[in-house]
């Protein structure tokens, strides 16, 4: 008996050969209403949600998809779509971006019949619901949810527009990152999985076994079950347990200390702040986030904070210290926060720095990221993780040195950052390193990502452990 595998194959040239993981996705997503795709960045989700379509164009007649992706991921997507060809006619199914202003979206509406697979943004979905419930009407699509962890709030706009579009349709979600905490479960289950809980409700008393004083979780049950109800209709695939190839990764953690200046500074500025919330505002999570994220951005940002451009942080001699004991290679940098992007940027400009952060234009980003990756004089990279952890491919190619300056909180933004350089097509072991900053909030910072990464690998199973990989503990 013929698979979804074997029929896709037979009626369309791909050109690459499926790894046997995922002839094995692909048969079990195209067989249910609802699949995820929560493998690793690199192991072929975007192949395999293609191929799923195919499945169904081919045999349930479902000759339209809609794509909803972050838009620096479009091009990703028009690439593999133009490099699958339907053998019948000898090319590739005709694909159309869906963006741009209303008025040119309302002229796209007209081209909506001639296009098989159409690509827009969450954003996009929700503004023109109308019309695309009226495309759903007129073809019945199937759908792919990229980046899916933006639908894991069961109560955000995004999850509502989306659930609501895809009723009743296949849909695949695609994510490599897909949970934080066990809550986040529920928001997907909810396609995967709506039998295994009544409700959201349903979901905690099976689940919490005890709240703080505000009602939020701080102690769970049973993750066994909720492990398996997760992956039910799912997957989750580690690149490191099928890319046997891939070249190992070395995680290095760099404590380091500020000046006692700096530290007195920051200190200070803390203070400041604490006195302030005490003298009449309320203790409440924006003041808390307000100071938080002011007290990690001194951390690099000594020259902005002091108001003295000739002060230094010893992050930067950080980065110095990494770009001379690489030599000639090349260094990708995460900063999480825009001032301390400009400020490497500005430092590092003798060996000539690009960057890729939120606001951006699709324009720059590719102009950076080809020029990091073509330039052999272009020697860093440095990228958000919220806007380069997503969507970046070639790096591998020419990159294997990374370095955290200031290091994300969730699994989540530091597996999709590190995945720009630990995927298929790295020929060198990664040499990842995370700096931390004593006696600051990166301290904390570093110690809430091992914890939550624990969380995550009782949620999704796996080996996957960062605090094993960096300590070997």
């Amino acid at each position: 008996m013929k698979t979804p595998h074997d029929i896709v194959m037979e009626n369309f040239d791909f050109p690459y050969t499926f790894r046997p993981f995922q002839v094995e996705d692909t048969d079990a997503a195209a067989e249910v209403p609802a699949f995820g795709n929560y493998a690793d960045p690199g192991l072929g989700k975007t192949a395999q949600a293609l191929a799923v379509s195919a499945y169904l164009k081919h045999e349930m007649g479902t000759d339209r998809m809609i794509v909803t992706t972050p838009p620096v991921v479009f091009e990703s997507w028009a690439r593999s779509i133009k490099a699958i060809t339907e053998k019948q006619y000898g090319k590739p199914r005709p694909y159309m971006f869906y963006r741009g202003t209303p008025a040119q979206r309302a002229k796209l509406r007209d081209q909506w019949s001639d296009a098989e697979i159409v690509i827009m943004t969450n954003d996009i979905l929700k503004r023109d619901y109308e019309h695309v419930g009226n495309f759903v009407d007129d073809f019945s699509p199937c759908f792919a949810i990229d980046e899916a962890h933006a639908i894991k709030n069961y109560q955000s706009d995004t999850h509502k527009a989306v659930k609501g579009i895809t009723a009743g349709l296949p849909v695949n979600l695609l994510t490599g990152s897909p949970t934080l905490k066990p809550e986040d479960c529920y928001g997907y289950m909810r396609f995967t999985n709506p039998n295994a809980y009544r409700n959201f409700s349903h979901f905690l008393r099976c689940h919490v076994a005890d709240e703080d004083a505000y009602g939020n979780a701080k102690e769970y049950k049973d993750l066994d079950l909720l492990q398996k109800n997760f992956l039910h209709n799912a997957v989750r695939r580690r690149k490191r347990d099928h890319l046997k190839d891939l070249p190992q990764v070395q995680y290095i953690p760099i404590f380091y200390d500020l000046e006692s200046a700096h530290v007195k500074l920051y200190n200070d500025l803390a203070e400041q702040r604490l006195l302030e919330v005490e003298n009449g505002e309320a203790i409440d999570a924006l003041s808390t986030s307000r100071l938080t994220h002011a007290l990690q951005q001194i951390v690099v940002n000594y020259d902005h904070f002091s108001g003295n451009p000739m002060k230094e942080s010893n992050s930067l001699r950080i980065v110095e210290e990494v770009l001379d004991e690489i030599g000639d290679e090349k260094l990708l940098v995460v900063g999480v926060y825009r001032m301390t992007n400009d400020l490497l940027i500005k430092k590092f400009a003798h060996v000539n720095a690009v960057a890729i952060y939120g606001g951006m234009s699709n324009t720059q980003r590719d102009e950076a990221l080809n020029r990091f990756v073509n330039d052999p004089k272009c020697r860093m990279l440095v990228i958000q993780p919220r806007a380069g952890g997503v969507g970046l491919d070639g790096l591998q190619h020419v990159c294997s040195e990374m370095l955290f300056l200031e290091c994300p909180s969730t699994p989540m933004e530091f597996w999709q950052s590190t995945g720009r350089l630990d995927r298929g097509g790295q020929s060198s072991p990664v040499n990842c390193r995370i700096a931390v900053a004593n006696k600051t909030l990166q301290v904390r910072r570093h110690r809430q990502l091992l914890e939550n990464d624990e969380m995550v690998v009782q949620l999704e199973g796996g080996t996957q452990d960062l605090r094993k990989m960096i300590y070997g503990e």
